[in-house]
């Protein structure tokens, strides 16, 4: 195969006129030597108008070798290296034909080769991976949730301290399998081996609720055990108050009907109603921050207003991690107390699965999946939750089918609105969100609202509308959050002239100093 290898030669001057050309070169290009004498090289072989980028006398770099594919008007292919040397005001372009070479590589020898540093990588990757695994390992003994890693089959290579405590009672599984620990006599139904992407599960081990988490590398997974079986019984009583809350309502309503004629007794019950929503709308107050977070570089603003004693707006500041706030703002669908026991529900859910983990989209396809499992009538909640790195002033948003927040850029004077995918939360479950990250300045105000507050009307039936507010956003922007939404809601009440509003109206503001 040596011995078929071509050269193609030609000379070209410093106009890149072509002054020889070898026979070879000739033959493939199937012209004669006075059709090609005198012709520019850029033109005759590319057809270009001028010299070629990539061209090594351009660079000035004549030691550059580049490999080069050539297609001939006749329909001749070939895959050369071509090699540059300069004598003078001349150069002699050599042109080596790889194309066997190159085939011969493709097929055989450079698959081999790939395979060995594969082979080569993979083993450097896995004595790397045990001395993490070692390190790991050591930590892991003093953590406060039970772990454990997996290798590929199934075996249990090492579980940490309050695992064997809290599970096994102190008795050593090293090199037993995995499912056994959660009562299969087979591999787990959602085992991250077969199931790709799995990231979490909530399994009952015993009488113990546990929140499980998957760390997936190339031969371990580290498994993460959290007791959730607090919090869970929580969320069970929250339910189970919604449906006594969902049962005293409808024997309300088959009262009502029964009791018309008796309107003084009906006056009676109301007032028991009211005094059970103010108690309520006490609670729920009770659950809502009673300060905004103190961060240096920051500034906060909420304003939080809702039609009747009970809300189904909601908003909070959540500390997932050292350096990381999390901030929320939801709006359940309907009024009232279901809506109200539906936020206190969310609220509970949000404090139990929201620490240690810093996507915004992982907390709401688990704070889903949580309210799936725990809504029993047709409402519904919208959110948009976003996490603020306070080190690198960014921050992670995700939005379960709310109202797009506004960003306000200082360095461009305007607002824009932070779109992004999601379905509502309670509906369906094994869905996923979408996640962005934004980057923010001196200046720059994250606007986040209820549509309580652009579908205010006034008594021409006239919505407030986003273009009036994002006016006033930009007109307030050099105020601090507070002292904007408090402008804004002075509009707001221009805007009506009443003293009420049909929906619960809740704003946060951040703006970075």
């Amino acid at each position: 195969m040596i011995d078929e290898f071509k050269t193609f030669l030609f000379k070209i001057d410093h106009d890149f006129k072509i002054v020889f050309a070898s026979e070879s070169l000739s033959n493939f290009l199937g012209m004669s030597d006075l059709d090609i004498i005198g012709k520019s090289c850029y033109s005759l072989l590319n057809q270009y108008s001028s010299p070629c980028k990539f061209c090594p006398i351009v660079g000035k770099n004549f030691g550059l070798k580049y490999y080069y594919e050539l297609i001939s008007d006749s329909g001749n292919y070939g895959y050369f290296i071509s090699n540059i040397t300069k004598a003078e005001d001349r150069y002699l372009i050599s042109m080596l034909d790889m194309t066997e070479m190159r085939a011969y590589h493709r097929s055989n020898k450079h698959q081999i080769k790939e395979q060995r540093a594969e082979i080569s990588r993979l083993r450097n990757e896995l004595h790397a991976h045990k001395r993490k695994l070692a390190f790991f390992e050591r930590s892991l003994d003093h953590s406060q949730a039970g772990a454990m890693f997996i290798d590929r089959d199934y075996n249990i290579v090492y579980m940490n301290l309050k695992l064997r405590e809290v599970i096994l009672y102190g008795r050593d599984v090293t090199n037993s399998k995995c499912y056994a620990v959660y009562g299969y006599d087979s591999p787990c139904f959602f085992c991250p081996w077969t199931n790709i992407g799995k990231e979490r599960q909530a399994k009952i081990i015993g009488d113990t609720s546990f929140v499980i988490e998957f760390a997936r590398m190339d031969y371990y997974i580290l498994e993460v055990l959290r007791d959730v079986t607090k919090d869970l019984s929580y969320v069970k009583s929250i339910r189970e108050n919604q449906l006594r809350l969902i049962k005293k309502q409808r024997q309300m309503e088959i009262l009502n009907i029964d009791l018309i004629d008796t309107n003084d007794k009906l006056k009676i019950i109301q007032s028991a109603m009211d005094d059970e929503l103010k108690r309520v709308g006490y609670i729920q107050s009770s659950l809502l921050p009673k300060n905004t977070p103190e961060i240096d570089g920051y500034d906060f603003g909420v304003v939080f207003i809702s039609t009747k004693y009970a809300s189904g707006d909601y908003y909070d500041f959540i500390y997932a991690s050292e350096g990381n706030l999390g901030i929320v703002l939801a709006d359940v669908s309907g009024h009232g107390t279901p809506a109200a026991v539906i936020m206190a529900m969310t609220r509970a859910i949000m404090r139990s699965y929201t620490l240690g983990v810093t996507s915004s989209s992982d907390v709401l396809s688990m704070v889903n999946e949580v309210l799936c499992d725990n809504i029993y009538t047709k409402d519904f909640v919208t959110m948009f939750y976003l996490v603020l790195d306070i080190e690198k002033n960014s921050i992670n948003y995700s939005s379960a089918g709310h109202h797009p927040v506004l960003f306000y850029d200082a360095s461009e004077f305007m607002v824009k609105k932070l779109n992004v995918n999601g379905l509502l939360l309670g509906i369906f479950k094994d869905q996923e969100y979408e996640e962005k990250v934004l980057t923010l300045d001196t200046g720059d105000i994250l606007f986040l609202y209820t549509d309580g507050l652009v579908e205010v009307i006034d008594k021409d039936n006239k919505q407030y509308g986003y273009d009036r507010l994002l006016s006033k956003i930009i007109m307030y922007s050099s105020l601090r959050p507070q002292a904007m939404i408090d402008e804004i809601m002075q509009d707001v009440k221009d805007f009506t002239n009443l003293e009420s509003y049909r929906d619960d109206i809740t704003i946060v503001a951040i703006k970075k100093g």
